[in-house]
């Protein structure tokens, strides 16, 4: 009987024990996130301070006209030649279709001719009838009548 109460007061001590570290280590870690908790704070002050300072400066330097520097006033040099500069009136191509190699100016000519004995405004009222330019997203923008392979006075 005696050896069993010595069992029970030593397993109630490591209980207690136990209790008293896990106690311990909860105070330790509440204490930890409260640091670091205002240490957050005291950063993200410190973050919104650098904010305004730096968007005074930005409005400073946009609302304060600067006067120009007598060099600035002076044509600057260039390092490209009149020679190595684009012509402004290129057209843009894709990637597509300079890796092709093709020309992509948008329009197409094509020739069209009657099998019977059609003139060119019947060919033309033909085309728009039964082809339906529109309902395919094609625009024809001009129509010119051919005479045995030659163009018509204009």
């Amino acid at each position: 009987m005696n050896q069993s109460k010595q069992v029970k007061n030593e397993s109630k001590k490591m209980i207690l024990e136990s209790v008293s570290t896990l106690r311990n280590i909860i105070h330790t870690l509440k204490n930890e996130i409260v640091e670091k908790t205002a240490h957050n704070m005291k950063l993200q002050t410190e973050v919104k301070e650098a904010k305004r300072e730096l968007q005074a400066y930005r409005d400073a330097r946009t609302t304060t006209p600067v006067a120009p520097s007598v060099e600035r006033t002076e044509k600057p040099e260039t390092s490209m030649t009149d020679e190595q500069r684009l012509p402004t009136d290129r057209k843009v191509k894709s990637y597509a279709d300079v890796a092709t190699g093709r020309e992509n100016n948008g329009t197409f000519k094509i020739t069209i001719r009657s099998k019977g004995s059609h003139t060119s405004e019947n060919m033309k009222e033909l085309i728009k009838k039964r082809i339906y330019p529109t309902e395919m997203k094609v625009g024809i923008s001009t129509f010119k009548a051919l005479q045995d392979g030659r163009h018509t006075p204009d």
